[in-house]
């Protein structure tokens, strides 16, 4: 009995990995850098104001 993967059984692995990386990176990429940026300023005006009531708050 042989150990190991036929060229034919490599080959259709990498052709599903392929055809998923073609479904999925779209909607990995789907949000625009413009959107990217406004939630990362929400996000840092949210920590900074978190940050002033903590230090005000004593």
């Amino acid at each position: 009995m042989k150990k190991g993967f036929t060229l034919a059984e490599i080959l259709i692995v990498l052709v599903i990995i392929g055809v998923l990386t073609m479904i999925l990176l779209p909607v990995a990429f789907q949000s625009s850098p413009d959107e990217k940026v406004m939630k990362f300023k929400k996000g840092y005006n949210t920590l900074n104001t978190v940050i002033h009531e903590l230090v005000s708050s004593d």
